[in-house]
């Protein structure tokens, strides 16, 4: 077979392959979306044994395995999925994180009314200013993290924090335009 003569499966087959040699976790993530396969409703005839009822139709889900063509476009939009819009999930929490400041500078004092027992609460009526912004830290970049164990797990295994990094939106911006640009090459009809 020439070389530019795919089908559907020969290119997904050669996708995961790809994707396997770098990222054998990312490939397990496709081939079990590609695996879910797909609800359908369909419906069937039941007609009746005797006497004079009436044919009737029942309608059910069924779940069927995806065409080539449609799994390689899962396999894309799985992909698309981990490159692009988790980075963009990303940037938006690190864009809105920014805003966040750590630290109250002042200290916590008591406010109480009248009949209820004080209470510690903060006092809120600051300005914003340059110097407070500064102490607070906001629009400084915050390290976001989700614990790769929690406290609470019995036995200990000593994993490590997955760390979220910002990509820089050029990159994520070429990343669509390609993504954009192998939508066609995809389509085998």
């Amino acid at each position: 077979m020439p070389n530019h003569d795919y089908t559907a499966k020969d290119a997904l087959d050669l996708l995961v392959s790809k994707i396997e040699g770098v990222s054998p976790a990312l490939a397990k993530q496709i081939r079990s979306a590609i695996d879910a396969g797909k609800d359908i409703q369909a419906e069937e005839t039941i007609l009746p044994e005797t006497g004079r009822r009436k044919a009737r139709k029942r309608y059910y889900r069924k779940h069927i395995a995806y065409t080539d063509q449609e799994a390689l476009g899962v396999a894309m939009t799985v992909l698309e999925s981990h490159l692009i819009e988790s980075r963009m999930l990303v940037n938006a929490a690190q864009g809105e994180f920014k805003q966040v400041g750590l630290a109250s500078p002042k200290k916590l004092k008591p406010v109480g009314q009248s009949g209820v027992p004080p209470q510690t609460t903060l006092e809120l009526d600051m300005e914003l200013t340059d110097e407070v912004a500064e102490v607070l830290g906001v629009e400084e970049p915050k390290d976001i993290a989700i614990e790769g164990e929690p406290e609470a797990v019995q036995e200990k295994k000593n994993l490590p924090d997955v760390r979220f990094m910002p990509i820089d939106e050029q990159q994520l911006k070429s990343l669509r335009e390609l993504f954009r640009a192998l939508k066609p090459l995809t389509d085998f009809k």
